[in-house]
Order: C-alpha cells, then structure tokens, then sequence
C-alpha cells in the first residue's frame, strides 16, 4: 500500500473485512508485514478459508489512507 497524504497507521486486522458473493463476512486472522506507520506498507492480510466454494470476493477496509472505505473485488475463474 502506498499514500501520500496521510500515514498508513490502521490495524488492518481490525478495519478489513472479506465478504464473498454469498454476503458472508470474513475476519483477518493475522496481519504479516510492515508495522503500522509511514506511507508505504507491505503484507500478507491472512483470511480464514471459506466453507464453501465462492465465485467473486471483495476486500473492504475502512479508514485507510484517511478514506471512509475502499474496496477491492475479485472473480475466482
């Protein structure tokens, strides 16, 4: 992650969530990388694996970057 208007200091095991196209919600395990802090991070944001088999997923984090909320979709094919 890269900003340049304010420090990347959220604690992304507490602001992201993974919501699958079924609308179930995913909680971080674990956060693995660069601590809070600065304009530049990088890391593993680590999900529990869902129980059953999912067509498109969407990361939202809340705060980051000093926006109210980002989100970030993907289509398993």
């Amino acid at each position: 992650m890269d900003s340049h208007t304010k420090p990347l200091d959220e604690d992304l095991t507490k602001t992201a969530v993974l919501v699958d196209d079924g609308g179930r919600h995913y909680i971080p395990l674990a956060w693995q990388g660069d601590k809070p802090g600065g304009h530049h991070r990088k890391g593993v944001l680590r999900f529990p694996a869902p129980n059953e088999q999912i067509k498109s997923f969407e990361l939202q984090i809340q705060g980051l970057g000093g926006e109210s909320k980002r989100a970030f979709q993907w289509t398993i094919k």
